[in-house]
């Protein structure tokens, strides 16, 4: 695994779990700085088929996410607040 990959890897797990930077990166060996350093330049990097096809849900309710940036996402579905952030992590 690249470097580049191990640290979006970290960035995405760090993003979904309830640590601070400060405490995933002391338990994983990483330095702050580092951490940092590598979720900006990924996050200037866009990651073609980095989404996950979602099939409607029987429900039929339809669910709007609008970025800051001013991107949309739809859903036909319910998904759950994690694989929100793993989404949007690197928008």
């Amino acid at each position: 695994m690249s470097k580049a990959e191990q640290m979006r890897h970290h960035i995405t797990q760090c993003a979904l779990s309830d640590q601070t930077v400060a405490s995933y990166c002391a338990e994983h060996g990483l330095s702050i700085a580092t951490y940092y350093y590598w979720h900006q330049k990924l996050k200037a990097v866009k990651q073609p088929g980095s989404f996950v096809e979602l099939h409607p849900g029987p429900s039929g309710n339809r669910v709007e996410v609008v970025l800051p940036n001013g991107i949309q996402i739809y859903f036909d579905q319910l998904v759950p607040v994690s694989y929100l952030k793993e989404i949007v992590c690197f928008i």
